[in-house]
């Protein structure tokens, strides 16, 4: 647990996209709120999407911007 916080401020001071994946109940909305918090945007707004209904296409080109 100790690695995944130390990686999770260490992405939170980039601009990179980032995409958490794990399964349900995890907790990966509570990392990325705390990445949000952690980062130089705390201050704007997060958006928070849960994906099991997208195609990772779908997925792709609308989030990851690839």
């Amino acid at each position: 647990m100790q690695r995944v916080v130390q990686l999770a401020r260490q992405v939170a001071a980039s601009d990179a996209t980032i995409l958490l994946c794990g399964e349900s109940g995890t907790g990966k909305t509570v990392l990325a709120r705390a990445i949000h918090h952690w980062g130089p945007r705390v201050n704007k707004p997060i958006c928070v999407v849960s994906c099991p209904a997208f195609s990772p296409e779908l997925l792709r080109v609308n989030y990851l911007d690839t």
